[in-house]
């Protein structure tokens, strides 16, 4: 026995029984259980929302297969291997990898809620839920057109969001210029300002202990609808990020107690939608009906 494995302490039985207990909270749907798995290896809301978008490009290709030829065999038909798939397809397109037993581990615990064994690495049961995971990624890569490109509200570090924001909270008050400025300019997508303009905007904020709208209760509040869009594909329809973040901001502003200057159809044609995401070529008159129908829909969530 080495010197270090005489030193250290034996684990407490405490700790044992922790590390075997089973869950404290459970998934009841797929897409719940998505969204808790996505918690548990602590991937960005950006990759788990890319992934929800994945999970409703393959239940339109589905809809569509089977009204063209009635007889056709879905395949995928667990709902939770195509979650898991999805996933970890979202977790390379978004550049936060996670090997794919990272995934399979915690994902076999919480489907079967801790009343079996844990899935232990390697194992010939490992080795069969790993090879039935990556089928269904190479299914779900054809489904896609081998196309991982997905943009989110949360894309960019919240960029959009954060725009949206700064426009609806921010526009209009006087003695925030500088901030507001350092804030917009920073997600200016000109050809090689974009990281001289984001270290700006963080020596900015570091210098005068300021936030970022996205970090603020609004803000927060406001991702947290922007989630539940994405949580709700097959309801809500799709939605460009813009849309989907000026929607999560008028309905974080209601949720915060604070009040509209201006009525619904007023306050969307003031946001300038199409000036929030550079990368838009969408008609304003048309995000605006899409905005202002979302935020209707948000509302009869509630």
């Amino acid at each position: 026995m080495s010197a270090v494995e005489q030193t250290q302490p034996a684990p407490a039985a405490s700790e044992i029984a922790l590390k075997d207990a089973p869950p404290r909270v459970y998934a009841g749907t797929p897409t719940a259980f998505l969204c808790l798995l996505s918690e548990v290896v602590r991937v960005p809301t950006h990759t788990l929302c890319v992934a929800l978008m994945y999970i409703d490009d393959y239940r339109v290709f589905v809809a569509a297969e089977c009204v063209a030829e009635p007889a056709w065999t879905e395949p995928i038909p667990d709902t939770y291997s195509l979650a898991i798939a999805a996933l970890s397809l979202a977790c390379k397109a978004t550049e936060s990898p996670r090997r794919l037993r990272e995934l399979l581990t915690p994902a076999y615990h919480l489907f079967h809620r801790g009343t079996v064994p844990r899935l232990t690495f390697p194992s010939h049961l490992y080795d069969a839920l790993r090879t039935g995971a990556v089928h269904c990624e190479l299914v779900l890569l054809r489904v896609l057109g081998f196309s991982l490109t997905a943009r989110t509200a949360f894309s960019s570090g919240g960029a959009v969001l954060e725009r949206a924001l700064v426009r609806g909270i921010a526009h209009g008050f006087h003695g925030i210029g500088d901030l507001e400025e350092v804030t917009l300019n920073s997600f200016c997508d000109a050809e090689g300002t974009v990281l001289v303009r984001a270290k700006k905007e963080r020596e900015f904020m570091a210098e005068w202990g300021a936030a970022r709208l996205i970090d603020t209760t609004v803000g927060r509040a406001a991702e947290m609808w922007a989630a539940r869009y994405y949580r709700s594909l097959d309801t809500l329809g799709r939605h460009e990020p813009c849309v989907v973040a000026v929607a999560a901001v008028y309905m974080a502003i209601t949720d915060e107690g604070y009040e509209h200057a201006l009525n619904l159809s007023e306050w969307v044609k003031t946001m300038d939608i199409a000036k929030i995401d550079p990368h838009l070529h969408d008609s304003e008159e048309d995000l605006v009906v899409a905005t202002t129908d979302l935020i209707v829909k948000f509302t009869d969530m509630r």
